[in-house]
């Protein structure tokens, strides 16, 4: 995890240094939080992503054919609605809401709520 830490943070740094200086917080941070909520279960039904470093540490350490890349980033994808799933849990306590009929998803529609409706 210190050898995939320090890769994500000399990728990233850049492109999050604003985030970082808005909330005066060090990129090392952001992705030690990223780890943590990769491996904590924030509900009842979300037992962590700990897969999730895996792919990374493939993606972004390794030495891949384009299959092999691709394949990464399906999984990446695949696991990227559970993660946001992870977040809402930590932030309300609960699982994200069954979608209603004729409305986006729950999961999107929790990401776009104002937050004097949180």
């Amino acid at each position: 995890e210190t050898l995939l830490t320090e890769e994500l943070i000399a990728k990233f740094a850049d492109r999050f240094a604003n985030l970082c200086d808005t909330y005066d917080v060090e990129m090392a941070e952001v992705v030690q939080m990223m780890f943590l909520v990769m491996s904590a279960a924030s509900t009842a039904k979300m037992s962590g992503l700990r897969k999730l470093p895996v792919y990374l540490n493939h993606l972004y350490r390794g030495e891949l054919l384009d299959v092999q890349i691709q394949m990464y980033y399906g999984h990446l994808l695949t696991k990227y609605e559970a993660f946001l799933r992870q977040l809402y849990g930590f932030r309300k306590g609960t699982d994200v809401p069954k979608p209603i009929k004729g409305v986006d998803s729950a999961i999107s529609m929790s990401c776009f709520v104002p937050p004097t409706q949180t």
